[in-house]
This record gives C-alpha cells, sequence and structure tokens, in this order.
C-alpha cells in the first residue's frame, strides 16, 4: 500500500523529473495498458505510468523495465538453535540477529498451530503430548513473513505432567 502511495505521490503531485546526468525535465506520462503496447520509438530514460497495473516502467534504450517498490528491511527467518521441553513448556533458542525489526513464527509443521513471539528464547505452554513434532520459525514484520530457512524435530517419549 505504501509503494502504491508512493507511485500515486510521484505521477499526479511530481510530474517532473529532474535528470542529474544533463539537468533537463522530462514528464511522466500516465497512459492505459493498451497505449503502452502501441508505443514505437520510446526515447532513452522515458518513465510511464500504467494505470491500470499502478506500475511505473522505465525505458533503458533496448527494453522497458518495470520499476518494483521493495520492502525493507525483509523479514528474516533464524536457524533454530534447540528446543527444550520442560513440563508443560517447550523453549525455543534461535538466533535473535533482526531482534530489532522484527517478530517471530513459531510453527508446528503436524498442525495449523503459530505462535507469535519477540525474541529468542520463546517459552510456550503446548502441553504437548507422547509422539513426534515438528516445528519452524519464520521472520515476521511489515513486509510479511519469511520462507522457513530450517526446521527442528523432536520426540516426547513420555507425557507431559
Amino acid at each position: 500500500m505504501k509503494f502504491l502511495l508512493s507511485i500515486l505521490t510521484i505521477c499526479y503531485l511530481i510530474p517532473f523529473q529532474l535528470s542529474a546526468s544533463d539537468n533537463s525535465i522530462s514528464t511522466i506520462t500516465s497512459i492505459s495498458k493498451n497505449e503502452f503496447d502501441k508505443i514505437k520509438n520510446p526515447n532513452i530514460g522515458q518513465i510511464v505510468l500504467i494505470k491500470e497495473e499502478a506500475a511505473l516502467y522505465y525505458f533503458n534504450g533496448k527494453y522497458w523495465m518495470k520499476l518494483k517498490g521493495e520492502c525493507f528491511p525483509e523479514p528474516i527467518s533464524p536457524n533454530i538453535d534447540s528446543i527444550v521441553v520442560s513440563d508443560k513448556n517447550v523453549l525455543f533458542y534461535f538466533n535473535d540477529e533482526k531482534k530489532a525489526t522484527q517478530q517471530y513464527l513459531i510453527k508446528n509443521m503436524d498442525s495449523d498451530n503459530e505462535y507469535l513471539v519477540k525474541e529468542s528464547p520463546a517459552k510456550i505452554n503446548l502441553n504437548l503430548k507422547k509422539g513426534f513434532y515438528n516445528f519452524s520459525i519464520l521472520g515476521k514484520n511489515e513486509c510479511g513473513i519469511s520462507g522457513p530457512r530450517s526446521s527442528k524435530s523432536i520426540e516426547i517419549i513420555e507425557e507431559q505432567k
């Protein structure tokens, strides 16, 4: 959403772009996809906004490049160092390098259960029954959720009291 607002601000409130290389001013043109497809001889450095996509395209002299907005910083999944079971509690230890910029989503990969935590070690009351369990930890922030980096399995030999 922030990226879309940035594009709209650039294209509608600031209709000119100053080029640092030659101090010339070029207009950003807002056009339909159909009009874009009909452009025969674009100028090098030409920038257009395709209305239907709400996306900017830049002509580099050979082909059109879509200018993509990227969320920063992207979430990062930590490596799981260890999982310790004590009574009904499970402690998850993981490398917490992005502590200030993200949270962590602990997923029980054998069910749909997810637990949002802020730091390592993360203490969760799970009351696990006898059996095998597979967990992964994902990074989560405003940019979304990262893919899993690693997972760990544990075996509960006897029921927790």
